[in-house]
């Protein structure tokens, strides 16, 4: 009889690469001409931002901007503002070919300091940690059935995940505001953040529509000297091709803030109350497809000598698409005479994921900054760097290893004093990533028989008594009397493919 197999094909993952690279960051610059002059600086931030990010062949290629920025008091006693945007482009070696790449990545700040050469002369120091892993989910072949010659498979039903498609798109957002008659008008911008929320997210004829909004958050100084805040919100929609979507598809978005700005409009004769605010938000896209794979991982033949190729291979499952905000909230004690804030904010600086108690623990470190005064003297800048820890469910997805590569971002913040020169913060945090199972599983990529060799076995035809132990696979036995599992189950009465206790089993032997 003919040796009929066939075959169908599974997404494994395999890591290409897990690195973290350290982009120095040194230059000296100048302060624009309409910045005032430095009388002393208060806080330099460093911030990588990823503009671009491709996987060809076994190189990963990385390019951005690290963005400084840098807060000083002028000679006049006023908060000012200087901000630089540093380039860079990296590359990485990959393990392997990048066929079906997922790429993620994170930028954290180093360290980076500031020193006022003259009082228009800045010198910067610092270096930025860059954060990089790339999974490849590749197509293979495996043996999923086969018949003829006494072929016996040892076959299990497999759920799987693949990824249809990773995309990302920059959106460029503009608006012109002005502001409300119970606001000042607009001497200076001190200070702009901004945070992008996703609304809505669907699968559309061979398209993913996003829809959201990018709230920016404006400190600026008034031409009277004082110091005051807006907040803006601006529309997003964004359309990605997906011609290989459907309405079975599972889409994943993520909308981040590369860069945000508020700068005056001049108008002719009249106070600076006309703003232009701008965002340049990436919108990122994995569109996942669920599937059922029936995997063979052993075979043997009852007649012939039969060979197979087997390899390990870890087999991703989506668990869940995690896109959620949890809320920090702690107590901090104001610095000593401190008793105005003029402005707070949260940025968190770092985090780690790890598996505990049937959970993954996402744990980091939120950096809670402020400008404050002590009555009416001059401002200063202060910080606290607070820890935080939020947990996700696994579920139950099986076994496996759980592989999870959030994105985080501070969403909002408040705060409120609390008596006794204490400050009650609040801040929403954002958590997204996508959250995989990846159980390690024995595939047969091949199999071929010499039917010029019988297979020799020391069993006879016949029906035989077997005292089988608990835990022990019908899979084994039927090997070791050269014989089928099915020819066991339908002899025993049975369906389960291992023993729950010590069972006597009669083995046909055909």
């Amino acid at each position: 009889m003919e040796l009929n197999i066939s075959k169908q094909p599974v997404y494994i993952r395999e890591t290409l690469l897990e690195a973290e690279l350290e982009q120095p960051v040194e230059c000296d610059v100048l302060l624009p001409d309409y910045c005032d002059d430095i009388q002393k600086i208060l806080k330099c931030t460093l911030e990588p931002v990823f503009t671009r990010r491709q996987a060809e062949g076994t190189r990963l290629e990385l390019e951005g901007i690290c963005l400084v920025t840098v807060y000083y008091r002028s000679p006049q006693g006023r908060l000012c503002r200087g901000e630089y945007k540093v380039p860079f482009a990296r590359t990485a070696e990959l393990r392997g070919e990048a066929a079906c790449p997922v790429i993620w990545t994170q930028g954290v700040c180093g360290y980076v300091s500031c020193r006022a050469v003259s009082s228009r002369r800045l010198d910067i120091r610092g270096a930025a940690t860059l954060r990089a892993a790339v999974a490849n989910l590749r197509e293979q072949q495996a043996v999923a059935s086969a018949e003829g010659t006494g072929v016996q498979l040892r076959q299990c039903s497999c759920q799987g995940t693949r990824v249809l498609l990773q995309a990302s798109r920059t959106v460029s957002l503009c608006e012109d505001v002005e502001l409300p008659e119970s606001k000042g008008g607009v001497e200076a911008v001190l200070r702009v953040g901004a945070a992008a929320r996703l609304l809505d997210c669907r699968v559309m004829a061979g398209k993913v529509i996003l829809r959201g909004e990018a709230a920016v958050s404006c400190l600026y100084r008034t031409p009277e000297g004082r110091c005051e805040t807006m907040d803006f919100t601006l529309p997003l929609s964004q359309m990605v091709d997906a011609d290989c979507a459907d309405d079975q598809c599972r889409c994943f978005a993520r909308l981040e803030v590369q860069h945000a700005a508020v700068e005056r409009r001049s108008e002719a004769g009249g106070e600076e109350r006309l703003l232009t605010v701008t965002a340049s938000v990436e919108a990122r896209v994995l569109v996942h497809r669920d599937y059922q794979a029936l995997c063979a991982s052993d075979c043997y033949s009852t007649k012939y000598e039969c060979s197979c190729r087997t390899a390990r291979v870890e087999l991703p499952q989506l668990v869940q698409e995690v896109d959620r905000t949890f809320l920090y909230r702690g107590r901090l004690d104001l610095p000593e005479g401190v008793d105005r804030i003029t402005d707070l904010w949260c940025q968190v600086a770092d985090w780690s994921v790890r598996e505990e108690g049937g959970d993954l623990a996402v744990a980091g470190r939120l950096r809670v900054a402020l400008f404050g005064q002590q009555g009416e003297g001059e401002m200063e800048y202060y910080e606290k760097l607070v820890e935080f820890e939020e947990r996700v469910p696994l579920g139950d997805a099986g076994g496996g290893s759980a592989v999870f590569r959030p994105s985080l971002w501070a969403a909002g913040q408040s705060y409120s004093f609390s008596g006794e020169g204490g400050l009650e913060v609040r801040c929403e945090v954002g958590l997204a990533g996508c959250l995989y199972r990846c159980r390690s599983i024995s595939l047969i990529g091949d199999l071929a028989l010499d039917e010029t060799r019988l297979r020799e076995s020391r069993v006879q035809k016949g029906l035989y008594v077997c005292m089988a132990e608990a835990g022990e696979e019908l899979w084994d036995i039927a090997r070791r009397y050269n014989t089928s599992v099915d020819y066991i189950l339908e002899e025993n009465d049975l369906t389960a493919g291992a023993l729950e206790q010590r069972t006597m089993l009669l083995v046909p032997v055909l």
